[in-house]
């Protein structure tokens, strides 16, 4: 019986590859590795930043859940497709949002994400993290960015009362000081 472990084990690991740790489930199949065998953990932040039709923090939620900011993660399915990038881009998506390549950069990556969010009412709804987030309708959505904006507009408030305040005690001292 430990001999039938034992086989398994090695029939596993011949088949699979960890792709250099891009492919933490290690369930990639042999000299597969589309994006490569570097990790390129990158900015989250940044990167959910450079779209503004989405709540940040969904995507500062959603991004790190499915790939741990690594632009080169990848990840199979039991049905055959398979997953790549920060967003975690399904393989039958990749027609539709990047000519049929495997969207390993962060700016591809974030293009065809940009697109499923689109496809999804402008909701998250297509990743498996989205329920852990809070962020699986556009309802949540919405009212996520509306907060978010809401205190953006706080922010911006309160540094235009601060400029106003800076520019009055500006005026009073070139009073004084031409006196």
């Amino acid at each position: 019986m430990k001999g039938i472990f034992i086989l398994l084990g090695l029939a596993f690991l011949a088949y699979a590859d960890t792709c250099g740790g891009n492919c933490p489930l290690n369930d990639c199949p042999k000299d597969t590795c589309s994006c490569g065998y570097s990790s390129n953990v990158i900015d989250i932040a940044y990167w959910c930043s450079q779209f503004q039709g989405w709540s940040q923090s969904c995507c500062k939620c959603i991004a790190p859940n499915i790939s741990n900011g690594n632009a080169n993660t990848e990840s199979y399915n039991s049905y055959g497709s398979r997953q790549i990038g920060v967003w975690q881009i399904n393989s039958t998506n990749w027609e539709s949002c990047n000519d049929g390549n495997p969207p390993c950069s962060p700016t591809s990556n974030l293009n065809c994400a940009k697109k499923i969010w689109a496809w999804g009412g402008n909701s998250w709804k297509y990743w498996p993290a989205c329920s852990a987030c809070g962020c699986c309708n556009s309802s949540d959505e919405r009212d996520k960015l509306i907060l978010e904006l809401r205190a953006q507009m706080k922010e911006i408030e309160d540094q235009a009362r601060l400029v106003e305040e800076l520019a009055a005690k500006n005026r009073g001292l070139r009073y004084d000081s031409q006196v």
